[in-house]
């Protein structure tokens, strides 16, 4: 009987695409504090947020990619967008109806931060205050309020501070 034998032939195995963020976020439901950290890259962090207290009214993308979804309230959002020439979209989706406060801290690089909050309002007795800090680099803040009312007793508290760098805040 004639041995067979068998010929191995090593081949390549395509993986699948993998998509690793540059954005990481965590939640404490304690207190309701939203944080998303940058990496030293040039980080694309968009936040949606429809101005609820409810599950579901925070997104945050990362380079476009959804990497957070609240399922709980939100009362603060903290972002550390660290090096590199980032860019951080905040959009006001929908009408505020709670108080909830962002605080960005861009870090070095020549940054880009808009608030999107055209059109919506701040209901009666609600509030948004935007804290944004340039740091060093070139860096660029930006509020986009057109046609916002506020109803009684609510508010809109902007904070914008540049840092070492030419840096440009506009209203």
């Amino acid at each position: 009987m004639a041995q067979q034998h068998r010929r191995f032939v090593p081949r390549l195995e395509a993986f699948d695409e993998r998509a690793l963020p540059s954005v990481t976020v965590s939640y404490s439901a304690t207190d309701g504090v939203l944080t998303v950290r940058g990496d030293d890259s040039n980080d694309l962090i968009t936040i949606t947020d429809t101005g609820k207290d409810t599950a579901g009214s925070i997104t945050v993308f990362d380079h476009g990619n959804p990497v957070f979804f609240s399922d709980q309230p939100v009362t603060r959002i903290e972002v550390f967008a660290g090096g590199g020439a980032d860019t951080v979209d905040y959009w006001q989706s929908s009408d505020m109806t709670t108080n909830r406060t962002l605080a960005v801290d861009l870090g070095a690089g020549n940054d880009t931060f808009t608030a999107h909050l055209d059109g919506q309002n701040i209901a009666d007795g609600s509030g948004l205050e935007i804290q944004a800090l340039g740091r060093k680099g070139k860096d660029t803040l930006t509020l986009d309020a057109n046609g916002v009312n506020l109803g009684a007793g609510a508010h809109l508290t902007v904070n914008f501070r540049g840092g070492p760098g030419k840096d440009a805040i506009a209203f």
